[in-house]
């Protein structure tokens, strides 16, 4: 188990009412920052995390984080941030809204290198005539906090008001800082966005810009198709998740129901552009007709959906590594088992000198002896520059497997050879979190995504769970922070929550902890020649 900053100010990154209790100190439990005043119902959900700048290292670090933040009334795109790599989070409020927009669904976030920007995209109720629609937004930041600038662009907005849904992004960032050289073939600092589109057809569609474009291309009259002209798209498609490879490639990966939305058997497919996403091509896929992560007598529709009504979005999510590897997880159903019906898997894509992409044999992370618990909603997490994939998923294996409504925990698994090999599955999180549908929730209370990042020291783990806040345990927002290179950097003092300044052994202040050895405690455990080392900093 790792140690947490579990502080009533600082884990939880806002709080609804946009203030932040007193500041805690060290402690075993996680605990939540935000606590809504109100006696409704709130829920946050959806969560995705960015750092600037990837190789400025942990401690001068910017994190930010945003996600949706629900009541029974309204929604809203939330912010936070912490400018010391995680151990305090700052209230940002509310996404400020451009003129006839209001952010509300749909959150991710990602950083620039070339301009040193935070990138946020999601989904905006926009005024238009004779009513409202929803389009894709984007917001630029330098610091993401009240005190910075944020410009706003439309990335999508159709006057014939085509619904757009889970907006994802990717930045093009392997040229690294502005004082690199770019090659105009490889795309470098290109933003691209995917979204389903809530059609008739649950269709997917493809945005990019770069600097010198004044706007989003395309428009809502022409929209780019992340596949050929003659893609199939069976009962509909997504959860499409981009990425970009060292050499410019564009990469989109999504889920296809092939006989039935929601609930017939799914296809994991992938396509691909060199063009900068102009066209798109197919590659292979790595799961055809894989059974669909659906229980049946659930009380929420559209599916999948779970056991507790949990809603499930199962998109897969892809990364592309500095060696060319696509790192890719998935949720789907064990087939020969009709009551495990959700497991984590992973497989890596690697593309032979004939050009074609292929697939490693999919491998389930989760180890758990039950076969009935539910696995369900993981994150990818790829450390550029190192051989570190992680992943993190919500777990019911602690769960009585016949309760009606199960509780999970958050897991999590480390390869240290770039997918090759998987570590242990690890628990995360400190307490379980009940089911939506036997609390008082949504059946998408828990959200259908979140999104950590990883750097060459850190994992930065954000998700949603439902421990708390009443009796109808409203989803909130928990961060973790995990050092996954042996390298220590720097303490905290288990009284007043400062910084230790002493790296010695006299620095009695400070509670000292291994990586991955939870009895490592005690004040005069410190490495030698080394700084004193924790789990969670």
């Amino acid at each position: 188990m790792m140690r947490r900053i579990a502080t009533p100010g600082w884990f939880l990154v806002v709080s609804l009412s946009g203030a932040l209790l007193d500041q805690g100190t060290w402690a075993v439990t996680d605990k939540k920052v935000s606590v809504s005043s109100s006696t409704a119902a709130y829920d946050q959900r959806e969560s995705a995390i960015a750092m600037r700048a990837a190789e400025s290292g942990l401690e001068s670090g910017v994190l930010c984080s945003v996600w949706i933040d629900a009541s029974v009334s309204t929604n809203q795109l939330r912010y936070g941030y912490s400018t010391d790599g995680g151990f305090n989070w700052n209230d940002g409020g509310a996404l400020p809204a451009a003129s006839s927009h209001i952010p509300l669904f749909d959150p991710d976030v990602a950083f620039r290198l070339l301009d040193k920007k935070f990138y946020i995209t999601g989904i905006d109720r926009v005024t238009v005539s004779g009513g409202f629609t929803r389009g894709i937004s984007i917001h630029s930041t330098d610091t993401c906090d009240p005190g910075s600038t944020f410009a706003h662009a439309d990335v999508f907005l159709d006057p014939n008001k085509s619904i757009p849904d889970k907006p994802m992004m990717t930045i093009n960032n392997w040229a690294g800082d502005a004082g690199n050289a770019r090659d105009p073939n490889k795309y470098h600092d290109w933003i691209f966005v995917t979204s389903t589109i809530n059609d008739a057809t649950r269709s997917l569609a493809f945005w990019k810009w770069h600097d010198g474009d004044p706007d989003w291309v395309p428009a809502a009259a022409s929209l780019v198709r992340p596949y050929p002209s003659n893609y199939s798209l069976g009962a509909g498609l997504q959860g499409p998740w981009p990425t970009t490879d060292p050499n410019g490639r564009v990469y989109v990966a999504w889920i296809r129901f092939q006989t039935t939305f929601g609930t017939g058997d799914i296809d994991i497919q992938v396509s691909s552009s060199t063009d900068g996403g102009q066209t798109f091509q197919m590659e292979n896929s790595p799961l055809t007709g894989g059974r669909n992560p659906n229980t049946t007598g659930t009380n929420c529709s559209p599916g999948p959906v779970l056991k507790g009504d949990l809603n499930l979005v199962p998109s897969p999510q892809i990364e592309a590594d500095q060696n060319g590897y696509l790192h890719m997880v998935y949720v789907v159903g064990d087939p020969n088992n009709s009551s495990d019906h959700s497991n984590v898997f992973y497989t890596r894509g690697t593309r032979g000198g004939d050009g074609t992409l292929s697939w490693s044999t999919s491998v389930r992370l989760n180890t758990d002896a039950d076969s009935n618990a539910d696995q369900f909603m993981p994150s990818l997490m790829v450390a550029k520059g190192t051989s570190k994939v992680a992943v993190y998923w919500y777990d019911r294996r602690a769960a009585d497997p016949n309760a009606s409504q199960p509780a999970s925990q958050i897991y999590r698994s480390v390869s240290t050879d770039s997918g090759a090999t998987w570590g242990s599955n690890v628990l995360v999180s400190d307490a379980n979190s009940p089911s939506p549908g036997g609390s008082g929730g949504a059946c998408d209370a828990m959200g259908h995504y979140n999104r950590g990042i990883a750097d060459s020291a850190n994992l930065y783990m954000l998700w949603s769970d439902r421990r708390t806040q009443g009796s109808s345990n409203h989803t909130n927002v928990f961060f973790e922070r995990l050092n996954h290179s042996g390298v220590c950097t720097t303490s905290y003092c288990a009284g007043d929550g400062t910084r230790c300044t002493n790296t010695g052994s006299s620095d009695t202040c400070c509670s000292y902890q291994s990586v991955e050895d939870a009895s490592c405690t005690g004040p005069d455990l410190v490495p030698p020649n080394a700084c004193p080392c924790s789990v969670l900093e």
